[in-house]
């Protein structure tokens, strides 16, 4: 199991447009690994892996588990878990902006709900549809000193 402690103390942040990539760069830096939801669920990791938008990124996974819902009672999510590296850090720049994962074709899976995690802990987790982006109070200190 890769998240083993919920988010500490939390504050509600969205970054600007003109500085995602900044900070994009500042949540990497902080974390060792990323994790997405995969939506509606990941039967298997070819789902993933034979996925042409996920191509530039299928050396990164590391693993994938079932979790207990953070945003459905008695539900589980499916998560992708993905080491920083220069592969992941392309495709979520790559992105418009930190809720830029819409699926196209609802055929397919999706990754979203990205969460930046050090040694287990959720630095940073987001809800895309809900345009909903939680830090940590040192990760909100951090990013208001530089951006």
């Amino acid at each position: 199991m890769f998240i083993q402690k919920p988010i500490r103390t939390t504050e509600f942040y969205v970054p600007e447009k003109n500085t995602y990539k900044k900070f994009i760069d500042i949540l990497l830096k902080y974390s060792d690994t990323i994790a997405f939801v995969v939506w509606p669920y990941l039967d298997d990791i070819t789902e993933i892996t034979d996925d042409t938008r996920y191509t530039d990124i299928i050396n990164s996974i590391i693993g994938t588990e079932y979790i207990e819902s953070f945003n459905t009672k008695n539900s589980k999510d499916s998560i992708v878990y993905l080491k920083v590296d220069f592969w992941t850090r392309s495709f979520l720049l790559n992105k418009k902006d930190i809720f830029d994962y819409e699926n196209i074709d609802e055929k397919e899976i999706n990754l979203e709900d990205v969460f930046f995690l050090r040694e287990g802990e959720i630095l940073c987790c987001t809800l895309t549809h809900e345009c909903y982006c939680n830090v940590t109070e040192e990760i909100k200190n951090i990013l208001e000193k530089k951006l």
